[in-house]
């Protein structure tokens, strides 16, 4: 059995650039360390963009579990330029990702990947064959999680989502 759990970082303090956790987003990531308990949904390895929000989210969720953290670029937001043009094709994007995932799957059946929402859309679509605008629809707010799992001795012929969370998100003030 295969299963990875794809986790957006939770709220930031700052909405630009590589900002730390709010306190909001604290008590976010120990709800989904708390889902994933509950759940009994285990990793063996968790592995985090290299900006601070994903890798404080990550160590959050992490902290009873101990387990190894590896932290890549290839798991990192899509590339734009200052003018909001994009210099990454999403193309480009599936195979950074889905090549580092596959790699280490031949090493860890469990993986915790904490992210962001496009580069978690990405690897949502490659996995589980979704058309681009289906995927749109996953991974809008702060902490989103989908545990995936692929068990052919289990009769999975394909990837599937088999759990979901989404924290609690902050109001915004009107």
């Amino acid at each position: 059995m295969k299963k990875i759990i794809l986790v957006r970082h939770t709220e930031t303090i700052l909405l630009k650039g590589d900002s730390s956790l709010s306190s909001w987003g604290i008590k976010q990531a120990k709800e989904i360390a708390k889902f994933l308990r509950e759940r009994k949904h285990t990793y063996d390895l968790v592995l985090t963009s290299l900006y601070k929000r994903a890798q404080e989210t990550a160590v959050l969720i992490n902290k009873t579990k101990n387990k190894n953290i590896i932290s890549s670029g290839a798991f990192n937001e899509y590339l734009i330029q200052n003018d909001g043009t994009e210099v990454e094709t999403t193309t480009m994007g599936v195979a950074r990702a889905m090549t580092k995932i596959y790699s280490l799957f031949d090493l860890w059946e469990n993986i915790l990947l904490v992210a962001h929402g496009g580069i978690n859309r990405t690897i949502l679509r490659a996995l589980l064959n979704l058309k681009y605008e289906k995927s749109e629809e996953y991974f809008r707010k702060f902490g989103e999680t989908h545990v995936l799992r692929y068990d052919w001795e289990k009769g999975d012929n394909c990837w599937s989502i088999i759990d979901s969370f989404i924290p609690k998100q902050k109001k915004l003030k009107p």
